[in-house]
């Protein structure tokens, strides 16, 4: 149970006693008191049912049966109803959120095995078409590149060993918190249910502060199974799988250098061996899509029509309560913060839903074209299917968001809300200030120069980064490439909008701004010219990256301080404190603080911008003309 759903069960049954007053005073007194008793006994029972959903239908069968009460006893009965089927979709919603991870993990497997398809059609057509001799130069400097690129595969896959293995013991530490925590709620509740009337109030408070210690503790461990999830073992995944097609490629190097006769055969026999390969991956890419395909249009669709049913009786028993309830400004105000809620977790499962059958067509149109799997058409015709139930989710959603955009109590919520429309309705969101120069710091005090005249820091950059006139503008741009959903567009601001006192710092920073740029420009170009997708390795790269695209910070959590400011930074609902600082072209983010959690920046690596610029100019005059080419020359590019 939601703490929102403990101060509506709370209110109502302190109202209880003024409703069995009033019904003392009617003819059918006695019929009303019993009513009045049920409500009370089924508020108390609804405490004790926790998250246990037998428990809360039971619960709402019992209020569902009453009748004779006075119109504020049965509007009472109807705001119960909807604040514990709220629970229920909520309870639904949990265990879909489980589910969604779940169904990721496959989705992550298809996409892998997928692109292993495409490298595969790639090979096997590449030795089809072009059986003839190899220079054997070329085949020794080859050799040497992917060898290299093997070793750093295999670096990369070990950095990800200690973060799984860390973030594993947090989740069995954080497992024995949980548990132990439960076991004090319950024994608490087991006090409050035989404690007398006055004792069992604090009884009842500690052990909602216990529950609530749980479901923190609770969400913090999901927060680090979907990180695992999404993001290192996928990466080790990744890079083992793409370490073992490199190393057989060396293999086949080795093997085809002996003589450029037998090179040719075992150029046709290699051709012949991935047909067999490919057409064993095309069975099992078939089996598990079929396989998600069930699941996505059985367990998971049928999940999401429950919660949406739940939270349609809700709705429908809070505008019943609203019609027979108390009309103070307290109890309309409740009223209303119920029915926000109810629209706002119909906008959170639109969402869900929406992300995850985005994720689901990609993977389709992915599959769809390769023309060497079997089931193109019919996964072509499942990704129309899917974008007709993603169109009609959205819409659920954007109509729920358009209900809560119109209550005048939404407060702060109100810009997150309009970005998940940005996001549902496929809205874009304004870009990022051009990338400029701007003013660096007092690298001898570390302290940054102040705007000349006294006043307000100017917008116009100067070498060095992009400065804003005002911290709540740095906030809204940040949270607009947030909102864009592209991950580098995130990086490339924070690369862009960052100071620090060390102009090899502000250098480095510079150059990941302009690489990323640069980048985006060259996927862009290769899409236009011939329909080109990023290459693996700098397709995962862009998709771990998009996990940045979650970061928000709060505009209302500014404090100024002089020429520094602090704001508050979430991403997956952790809260932290970020460094703001004030230079001659304006605010920025501090690159330098090491107090608290300063927001993060791209990485200091080093980037080729070289080689990049390079390929961009071949995609422009024709050079480069279709994917494998692309593919081969983006093989060359160092992101480290």
């Amino acid at each position: 149970m939601t703490p929102r759903l403990f101060r509506l069960v709370a209110a109502t049954t302190l109202a209880l006693p003024l409703v069995t007053m009033q019904a003392c005073d009617d003819a059918d007194a006695a019929a009303r008191v019993s009513v009045a008793q049920s409500l009370s006994d089924a508020a108390s029972e609804s405490f004790l049912a926790g998250s246990d959903s037998a428990k809360i239908n039971k619960v709402i069968r019992s209020l569902q049966s009453l009748s004779g009460g006075t119109k504020i006893q049965m509007a009472t009965r109807d705001r119960m109803l909807s604040s514990m089927q709220l629970q229920l979709a909520s309870i639904e919603m949990n265990n879909l959120y489980q589910a969604e991870v779940a169904t990721r993990h496959d989705l992550l497997r298809l996409r892998a095995m997928a692109d292993v398809a495409g490298r595969m059609s790639s090979f096997a057509s590449a030795r089809e078409n072009n059986p003839g001799q190899t220079d054997m130069q070329a085949l020794s400097d080859r050799r040497e590149q992917i060898s290299a690129q093997v070793e750093q595969l295999r670096q990369q896959s070990a950095q990800t060993d200690e973060p799984i293995r860390s973030t594993m013991a947090d989740l069995e530490l954080a497992a024995e918190s949980v548990s132990s925590l439960r076991r004090q709620a319950q024994q608490a509740r087991d006090e409050a249910a035989v404690a007398g009337t006055l004792e069992r109030f604090p009884i009842i408070e500690k052990a909602i502060d216990l529950e609530r210690e749980a479901d923190r503790i609770e969400a913090e461990m999901m927060r680090k199974e979907l990180s695992l999830e999404l993001a290192y073992r996928p990466a080790k995944e990744m890079f083992n799988r793409s370490r073992g097609d490199l190393e057989a490629m060396v293999a086949e190097i080795d093997a085809a250098s002996g003589s450029l006769e037998q090179s040719a055969r075992d150029t046709r026999d290699a051709a012949a061996a991935a047909r067999s390969a490919l057409s064993e991956l095309d069975g099992r890419i078939t089996s598990l899509s079929r396989q998600v395909s069930e699941r996505m249009s059985n367990d998971l669709r049928g999940s999401y029509e429950t919660a949406t049913r739940e939270l349609s009786s809700a709705a429908s028993n809070a505008k019943k309560a609203g019609r027979g309830g108390e009309n103070s400004k307290l109890a309309r105000e409740e009223l209303d913060l119920l029915k926000n809620r109810i629209e706002l977790a119909d906008a959170e499962l639109a969402t869900m839903r929406v992300r995850g059958l985005d994720e689901w067509i990609r993977i389709l149109e992915l599959l769809s074209s390769n023309d060497d799997l079997g089931n193109r058409d019919a996964w072509k015709l499942e990704a129309s299917e899917a974008r007709t139930q993603r169109d009609s989710a959205a819409q659920v959603g954007l109509e729920s968001i358009d209900s809560v955009l119109s209550s005048s109590s939404i407060g702060a919520a109100k810009l997150d809300l309009e970005r998940s429309k940005a996001f549902l309705s496929g809205t874009a969101m304004p870009e990022t200030p051009a990338e400029t120069a701007s003013e660096p710091r007092d690298a001898g005090r570390g302290r940054r120069t102040p705007p000349s005249g006294g006043g307000q820091a100017s917008s116009a950059p100067v070498a060095g980064g992009t400065g804003y006139p005002t911290p709540q503008a740095l906030a809204k741009a940040f949270n607009d490439a947030a909102a864009s959903g592209n991950g580098m567009k995130v990086a490339i601001f924070m690369a862009s909008a960052t100071t620090s006192a060390s102009p090899d710092k502000n250098q480095q920073m510079r150059v990941a701004a302009a690489f990323g740029n640069l980048l985006l420009e060259v996927l862009d170009t290769a899409k236009a010219k011939f329909g080109g997708t990023p290459p693996p390795e700098i397709d995962m790269m862009m998709q771990f990256m998009n996990m940045m695209s979650g970061i928000r910070v709060d505009p209302s959590s500014i404090k100024v301080t002089g020429d520094t400011a602090t704001l508050e930074v979430s991403m997956m609902g952790q809260s932290e404190t970020g460094s703001l600082v004030k230079t001659a072209s304006g605010w920025m983010i501090d690159g330098d603080d090491t107090s608290g959690s300063p927001v993060p920046t791209m990485g200091d690596g080093e980037v080729d911008l070289t080689t990049l610029q390079n390929i961009l100019k071949q995609l422009q005059d024709g050079t480069i003309s279709n994917q494998d080419q692309f593919n081969e020359a983006m093989s060359n590019i160092s992101l480290q």
